[in-house]
């Protein structure tokens, strides 16, 4: 019924969107960088930089 009346159904709650140009759209989420490395991790960048 609420479709028909013109609203439109979000897949995601509202902290995903965001109001641009008076439009909803979905927020860009940025990637986090990976800064936890293991021991192996190291170690093969350790060979490779010849240390």
């Amino acid at each position: 019924m609420l479709i028909a009346d013109g609203y439109t159904a979000y897949t995601f709650s509202a902290m995903h969107y965001e109001i641009k140009d008076g439009a909803i759209v979905q927020k860009e989420i940025p990637e986090v960088e990976k800064t936890v490395f293991s021991k192996l991790e190291i170690r093969r960048a350790c060979r490779t930089l010849c240390l």
